[in-house]
C-alpha cells in the first residue's frame, strides 16, 4: 500500500515523500491537480536520507519537489491536491489550500555579506550559492549589488542640496544622464510652504518613505526571478555583497525585515598583500584604505554585534565545515552547506592571489619586511585583537 507525506507547499513548489512499502525500490509517480485541473506530475525519486534509515523504504529515493513553473501567483489562492497515478488515490494528507499571500509576506529577507574587498567576499558568496534556503546572482564574481544601488539612489533622491550649490538643476539638465541630489531640497525653495522645516520633510523622511517601498520591490522582484530561475522554492534569502562603506546596510534595514547579516573579516595585514598583489595598489593606498575599514568595522562591531554574525576569512578556509554550520544555526536554515572544492578551485585560481587558499592565510609574514610588519601590527592592533588575531612580536 502506498504511503507519503507533504512536507511544504507554496505558490513555488510542492515538496514531500511518495513510497510503497511492498516495493521499497520502485519509484511512485504522482499527479498534481490544481483548481481540479492536472498542473503536471512528478517522479518520487531523490534521495531521502530520514527515509533510508527507517529501513523500510530501500535506498530511500523517494523524495520529490514539484516546482510551479512558472510561480503560482502569490495573489490568489489554489486548491491543490497530490495524487498517486497507480492506483489512483491521494496523498494522506495530499489535499491542499495554499491561500493568497499579502505583499509584505512574499519578501525574501536580505543577507549582508558585509566586507571589505580582498577579504574572501566571493568565496563566501559561492558557498552560500549551495544552500536551497539562499538565493543569488549566481555570476561570478558575485558583484549584482542591487542594495547598494538603490541604496544609494535613495541617498541622492532624498538628500538636500547644498546651500553653496544654488545651480544643481542647471547642471542636471546639461547633463541629463547625471543625477545629484535633489535641487528642489534647497533653501531656496523653503518659502514655498508656510515654514522652512516643511519642506526638507516632505523631500527627506516623506519622500523615502514613498520611494524605499518601491526599491524593495524592484530588489525582490528581481530575486524573485532568481529563485525561479536556479529552482530554490524554499528560498527565504537573498544574499550579497555589501561594501562597508556603502549605504547598503542601512537601506537594507529600512526596506526590509529580518535582515541578516555576515560580517567577514579578515586578517588586514594579509589584505594588505593581496590588494597590492591583485590591484597593483600602492603601499600608501592599501594602508589608508585599511584604516577606514579599522574606523567603520570597529564602531559597527561594538554597536550591532547582536544583529550580526561574525565570520573570519581564515576560519572559513581552515575550518570550513564548523563555520558553515554556524552560518546556517545563525540563519535557522533546515540543510547544511557543505563545501564543494572542485568548483573553488577554479574561483580561487580566477580571483585569489597565492597559490592556494591556505597559502594565503599569514602570508604577510613571509612577503613584508620587519618595518612594514611593525607599522601595519602598530596602525591595526585594535583590529587584530577585536577579532582575535596573531599579535606577537609588538
Amino acid at each position: 500500500m502506498q504511503s507519503g507525506h507533504i512536507d511544504s507547499t507554496d505558490h513555488y513548489a510542492i515538496v514531500g515523500w511518495a513510497a510503497d512499502p511492498d516495493y521499497p525500490d520502485s519509484r511512485v509517480h504522482l499527479r498534481i491537480m490544481v483548481n481540479g485541473m492536472e498542473h503536471g506530475r512528478v517522479i518520487a525519486e531523490r534521495p531521502r536520507p530520514d527515509l533510508k534509515q527507517a529501513g523500510t523504504y530501500g535506498d530511500g529515493a523517494h523524495g520529490f519537489a514539484y516546482v510551479f513553473d512558472p510561480p503560482l501567483s502569490p495573489l490568489h489562492g489554489y486548491d491543490v491536491v497530490v495524487r498517486y497515478i497507480d492506483p489512483p488515490a491521494d496523498v494522506a494528507n495530499g489535499r491542499l489550500r495554499i491561500e493568497a499571500v499579502r505583499p509584505q509576506d512574499v519578501m525574501l529577507r536580505p543577507l549582508l555579506v558585509t566586507a571589505t574587498g580582498r577579504s574572501g567576499t566571493t568565496l563566501l558568496m559561492k558557498r552560500l550559492g549551495y544552500a536551497p534556503e539562499i538565493v543569488l546572482a549566481d555570476i561570478f564574481p558575485f558583484e549584482m549589488k542591487l542594495l547598494t544601488y538603490y541604496g544609494c539612489a535613495l541617498e541622492i533622491l532624498t538628500t538636500a542640496s547644498s546651500p553653496a550649490n544654488p545651480f544643481a538643476l542647471d547642471r542636471l539638465t546639461e547633463d541629463r544622464y547625471h543625477l545629484g541630489l535633489n535641487p528642489f531640497h534647497h533653501p531656496q525653495f523653503e518659502a514655498v510652504y508656510p515654514n522652512a522645516a516643511m519642506l526638507h520633510r516632505f523631500f527627506g523622511p516623506r519622500t523615502a518613505a514613498r520611494l524605499h517601498p518601491a526599491f524593495r520591490t524592484i530588489v525582490d522582484d528581481f530575486y524573485r526571478d532568481m529563485q525561479t530561475h536556479f529552482r530554490k522554492p524554499q528560498a527565504r534569502f537573498f544574499a550579497e555583497k555589501c561594501d562597508v562603506f556603502t549605504p547598503a546596510r542601512h537601506f537594507a534595514r529600512l526596506a526590509f525585515e529580518g535582515v541578516k547579516e555576515l560580517l567577514l573579516v579578515r586578517d588586514p595585514r594579509d589584505i594588505y598583500c593581496s590588494r597590492r598583489s591583485f590591484w597593483s595598489d600602492s603601499g600608501e593606498n592599501s594602508m589608508q584604505n585599511l584604516k577606514t575599514v579599522q574606523a567603520t568595522v570597529l564602531p559597527l562591531l561594538a554597536a550591532e554585534r547582536d544583529r550580526l554574525l561574525v565570520v573570519r576569512y581564515e576560519d572559513l578556509i581552515l575550518q570550513p565545515t564548523e563555520t558553515l554550520a554556524s552560518i546556517v544555526e545563525y540563519l535557522g536554515l533546515s540543510h547544511p552547506i557543505k563545501p564543494r572544492p572542485d568548483g573553488e578551485r577554479e574561483i580561487f585560481a580566477a580571483h585569489g592571489t597565492s597559490k592556494d587558499p591556505a597559502a594565503s592565510i599569514g602570508r604577510w609574514k613571509h612577503e613584508l619586511d620587519a618595518e612594514d610588519r611593525t607599522a601595519l601590527l602598530k596602525s591595526f592592533k585594535p583590529f587584530l585583537e577585536a577579532f582575535h588575531y596573531e599579535t606577537a612580536g609588538d
